[in-house]
């Protein structure tokens, strides 16, 4: 099993490199749609009784115009970005308050909750990519501070774990783990955005940015494990040998984009600062 996860790994973070570095916004833009109606797809047959077949394929081609719209719209209008952004936090707020009340109560995966889910961050990331020069490589940063988080708190949960983060949504989590892989992560993202941007950043705000979008990773993670306990489901799809449905791989992007898109263009980027 892990030889077979290693390699899906590997082969999803050559393509997905390859793409962001390689093509240009408009392709970036057609394959974000194309991953967000295969997480339509898993997410209309998340529940133990899904939708008909004609009201599953009209959501899944509702949620693909509604990315390519969402691109639009945001590319033209960057201030909308703020409602997808604000809708991310209502949501990993509900997260941490469920947890902290250590509550039993999941969220069922509705059809409006999906489009809030997966639209925003997929509708961002052709505007991310799109920032100049170096808006391919902020997408390829924050991929990064999600892929090395997501290996630190496998890695430092696996050898030094023993509380458990979330145990009524995601027992395998430990807090060691979490705390671990996020210090790697906004390691990774200072450095990485750091390098792409130059001095011209201001490193203390680089840095909150970065422990934020971390932390809105972890959370969104958390929030499609309550989706599938609610649903009584252990992995969103098998698309992905040994890792699940594409919502599984993709779950922390949803809710770090968002943030972090918002975080760059309105607090961060230099350019937009004057």
């Amino acid at each position: 099993m892990f030889r077979q996860r290693l390699v899906t790994a590997v082969v999803l973070g050559l393509a997905a490199v390859a793409g962001i570095l390689v093509l240009p916004t408009p392709l970036v833009a057609l394959l974000t749609t194309v991953m967000a109606m295969i997480a339509a797809w898993e997410w209309i047959h998340l529940p133990q009784a899904p939708q008909k077949s004609h009201i599953a394929w009209l959501y899944i081609l509702a949620i693909g115009g509604l990315v390519q719209v969402g691109w639009r719209v945001f590319d033209y209008s960057p201030k909308a970005m703020l409602v997808g952004a604000a809708i991310w936090v209502i949501l990993l707020g509900v997260v941490v308050v469920r947890q902290y009340r250590n509550s039993q109560q999941m969220i069922s995966p509705s059809l409006i909750l999906g489009v809030v889910v997966i639209v925003p961050a997929l509708g961002m990331v052709p505007v991310l990519h799109g920032q100049g020069n170096f808006g391919p490589h902020l997408v390829l940063a924050i991929c990064g501070v999600i892929w090395i988080g997501d290996i630190g708190a496998y890695g430092v949960g696996k050898r030094w774990g023993s509380r458990l983060l979330a145990p009524n949504i995601s027992p395998g989590k430990t807090v060691e783990g979490a705390l671990g892989g996020g210090l790697l992560a906004v390691a990774t993202g200072v450095v990485g955005v750091a390098t792409i941007t130059g001095p011209a950043v201001s490193m203390t705000r680089l840095v909150l940015v970065m422990v934020l979008v971390s932390a809105a990773a972890v959370l969104s993670d958390l929030l499609e494990s309550m989706l599938k306990r609610a649903s009584g489901k252990k992995d969103s799809g098998q698309l992905l040998p040994g890792h699940g449905g594409l919502l599984d791989r993709i779950d922390s992007l949803l809710g770090a984009v968002p943030i972090f898109t918002v975080l760059w263009l309105f607090w961060l980027n230099p350019a937009t600062l004057g």
